[in-house]
């Protein structure tokens, strides 16, 4: 997998194109989705020059975990119920915040970041 990733970055910059790194929040997902300049998706984890900073893979990593539990899934209902106070909100959104300030000290110049938070 690491090969194949590598292969695809560098077909895409010998292009001119751009790698678009995503912040999405899906319910049992990882939070990172990686998109090629043509929109498709490419992977959905931190990008392969990512992964050994393992401090944020582990801030990913609990921003999952804290979404994931604002949800009822036990077999016989699936809703969203959402935070339980403003102040938890607050603090998931400081999370998020200081994981993609990390992430985004760690890109290369030519990899665009969004981030889209509206799930909330």
């Amino acid at each position: 997998m690491v090969l194949l990733w590598e292969q695809i970055q560098l077909h895409y910059h010998r292009l001119g194109g751009k790698i678009t790194i995503k912040i999405y929040l899906e319910y049992k997902c990882y939070r990172v989705w990686i998109y090629n300049s043509h929109g498709e998706l490419i992977d959905n984890d931190l990008p392969i020059s990512m992964q050994k900073y393992k401090k944020i893979d582990n801030f990913f990593w609990e921003i999952q975990n804290i979404y994931d539990s604002l949800f009822i899934d036990d077999g016989y209902e699936f809703k969203y119920v959402g935070f339980s106070t403003d102040e938890q909100k607050k603090l998931f959104f400081k999370k998020t915040y200081n994981a993609v300030e990390q992430l985004r000290k760690k890109l290369e110049n030519d990899v665009k970041l969004e981030i889209d938070l509206s799930q909330l």
